[in-house]
């Protein structure tokens, strides 16, 4: 049965926060518990009993697993160790995993550092979507910190990587639960202000809304900012300076794209992080001035931490339940031989395979190509070594038709140039409440024609019917193979449609398939797409057409070269508005994903291995 939900548990030194998370993300259903308590068992038995009644519509059989984020978690043990800030944990290793396990009637646990579930969710969903290197600093009572590196979340050797709020930011300074002296989270947490608080007020004898506050905290501290309260100012520039300093010692090890900042101290973020940013700059070694952002992350407090827990979008048990899965997130040619190594089944996508790859393979059993192509092994060399290799075809037809009817909508009714109408402020300055500057008409009546009508550009011919569109098609083969639409030379086609889009494998015959030549036979209003294959559509080509005003739009999903080059053509492409250019997403849906999991598990079982 597939199961199509997850919880995600975040768990702080005053709540836990518990979300139900479907597979696009999305948080069904949530609730906060206390953590206030001194016995782990109760509190176990709390937290279980919010599941059960938040999966009571769902029904706890569809729930794949449990992530939870919590103060010195551990990934590898599913153990809670010594946290300082849990009443029912301090001191004590806590086996979390295996007790809520248990009384979830054996459901899959996952235990991680409350920091990083936030790094995975914020990576996932939030500020750091597309980075690959960047550290997730959690500011609630403590500091916690996510560290991303290659786009992997680092653990360490033995789970517990990254206790940044744990290194020293003032030397012999204030006494840590930790038992250190000066550690960043006495300074930077929510504790660490209202620390600085009531020292500053016992060493100024400056005006302060805060001198009538008793038991001071950071929310006290930033009310009075609020109000601007001098000496409350004051402390957070403090507090600022002191994480600035701390960060610049932080950039050297893992050279960060960015810094995020999480949870409840960073509503005062207009106070602090100007002197953080100052601080950083000014005490970083020169190869990074000025470089790494400091950014306030783009979800929710526990958004983040619940999205982070619950998983990967795109679950890899199917592979993983087979044997030892070790995944990266890329690889460029000079890794391959060290992580070809030992293994027995090698995974890749567009990693070229040719002999020498093969020969490095000294267990080398199965290669297993996460896509339809096969033009980056040596399928000769493979099968003279007697190792299979296996495709997947078929499992990203809607994905693919999906991202073609989506550019095919948007070259037609020119959504590029209107949203740029807007964004560009021009619509606002205008007096119109319609711009009808660039004429679009209705895709019923209009001819599609199709370049490799196989079973995406069926799809995609099918999906066009329903808009009222006549389909024909060029056989890339010279084999003319289905009787529903009509076949036509690729002259013809040109001269003929509104509308092209290139649906072929690349191959001798299809590249450079379609040059200028080609393309001043078509309409002057004609839009091409291609989400095929880079190099069957001649791109220089491509774009002098488009600037030479031969056609009117196009859309491309694929390039020759991935990702494209500083010196592309597509670069020199004199009205932006009329190309939609995507970084080759048509495969990439999440059902696509999950589907091509399922495929490669089959063909790693079908061998045996």
């Amino acid at each position: 049965m597939k199961k199509n939900y997850v919880a995600g548990v975040d768990i702080g030194g005053q709540t836990a926060k518990i979300g139900i998370v479907d597979r696009k993300g999305n948080i069904l259903a949530r609730k906060v518990i206390s953590t206030k308590y001194k016995d782990a068992d109760k509190f176990i038995g709390l937290l279980c009993d919010a599941i059960n009644e938040l999966t009571s519509d769902i029904g706890l059989d569809n729930l794949n697993g449990i992530g939870v984020g919590a103060p010195d978690g551990n990934y590898y043990t599913g153990d809670i160790v010594e946290p300082t800030n849990l009443m029912w944990a301090k001191g004590k290793t806590i086996h979390f995993a295996n007790e809520v396990s248990k009384k979830l009637g054996g459901m899959r646990v996952i235990v991680t550092n409350d920091a990083n579930a936030a790094a995975i969710g914020e990576m996932k969903y939030g500020a750091a979507k597309n980075m690959k290197d960047f550290i997730m600093i959690t500011l609630g009572t403590g500091v916690g910190s996510g560290i991303v590196v290659d786009g992997r979340l680092v653990n360490g050797h033995d789970g517990h990587a990254g206790e940044l709020g744990h290194t020293c930011a003032v030397k012999n300074g204030r006494d840590c639960p930790c038992g250190q002296k000066g550690c960043l989270e006495t300074y930077c947490s929510a504790t660490g202000v209202a620390r600085t608080a009531v020292e500053m007020l016992a060493k100024s004898k400056a005006p302060s809304i805060l001198r009538k506050v008793k038991d001071i905290t950071s929310k006290d501290v930033f009310d009075a900012a609020e109000k601007g309260d001098k000496l409350a100012i004051k402390i957070f520039e403090y507090t600022g300076k002191i994480m600035g300093e701390k960060f610049a010692d932080f950039i050297p090890f893992t050279a960060p794209e960015a810094i995020i900042l999480f949870g409840g101290l960073t509503h005062a973020k207009k106070y602090f992080m100007e002197p953080l940013v100052d601080s950083m700059n000014e005490n970083v070694v020169f190869l990074w001035k000025g470089k790494v952002k400091v950014l306030v992350s783009a979800l929710s407090e526990s958004d983040a931490a619940i999205l982070g827990a619950s998983g990967e979008d795109v679950p890899l048990e199917p592979i993983a339940s087979l044997g030892e899965l070790v995944t990266y997130p890329f690889t460029s040619a000079g890794q391959v031989k060290e992580r070809i190594g030992d293994c027995d089944v090698l995974i890749i996508n567009k990693v070229q395979i040719g002999r020498e790859q093969i020969d490095w393979g000294r267990n080398l059993k199965l290669i297993c190509i996460a896509a339809t192509g096969t033009n980056n092994v040596d399928l000769e060399y493979a099968a003279s070594k007697g190792i299979p290799v296996k495709n997947v075809a078929g499992y990203s037809t809607e994905s693919v038709a999906q991202v073609t009817m989506a550019m095919l909508l948007g070259l037609s009714c020119h959504t590029a140039y209107y949203d740029n109408k807007v964004k560009s402020g021009e619509y606002t300055r205008g007096n119109l409440v319609s711009d009808v500057t660039r004429k679009w008409g209705e895709l019923s009546g209009q001819r599609l024609g199709i370049i490799g009508l196989g079973t995406i550009g069926s799809r995609v011919a099918s999906l066009a019917e329903g808009f009222g569109m006549e389909v024909c098609y060029y056989a890339t083969s010279g084999k003319p193979h289905s009787d529903k639409y009509q076949s036509l030379s690729l002259e013809e086609l040109l001269k003929t449609s509104d509308f092209i889009s290139v649906h072929a494998p690349l191959n001798q015959r299809t590249r450079d398939l379609v040059t200028y030549d080609k393309l001043s036979l078509c309409k002057k209003t004609a839009k091409v797409i291609n989400i095929g294959r880079g190099g069957i559509i001649n791109e220089e080509d491509l774009v002098k057409a488009l600037n030479d005003n031969l056609i009117e739009g196009i859309g491309i999903d694929v390039f020759s070269k991935e990702p494209i080059p500083e010196d592309s053509p597509y670069f020199r492409i004199a009205d932006k508005t009329k190309a939609i250019l995507l970084p080759h997403i048509g495969w990439t849906s999440r059902e696509a994903r999950t589907l091509l999991v399922a495929k490669i598990a089959e063909n790693i079982r079908t061998e045996g291995i």
